[in-house]
């Protein structure tokens, strides 16, 4: 969600209260509200979280493999071509 969609939704929270509305009702219901973003940000870091280790861990191998290949692809070339 951007923040002009956080800003609208607020303010249309805002406007569902009475003129009178006891300040009390209206600020259990924008607590609610904030712990409902904050659980779906950690949701959203716990999933993002999730999807990016195996990516890293596979960047990681194939980096390994691709200095593992540069440093032994010669000798085994050198190797072949003395036979």
């Amino acid at each position: 969600m951007g923040a002009d969609q956080d800003r609208a939704t607020l303010v249309r929270t805002l406007a569902a209260f009475p003129r009178g509305c006891p300040s009390e009702i209206a600020t259990e219901a924008l607590g609610s509200a904030a712990r409902l973003y904050e659980n779906q940000a950690k949701v959203q870091v716990l999933l993002g979280g999730l999807f990016l280790e195996p990516l890293v861990v596979v960047g990681v191998l194939g980096g390994v493999v691709v200095v593992f290949l540069a440093l032994f692809l010669p000798m085994i070339k050198l190797l072949n071509n003395l036979m």
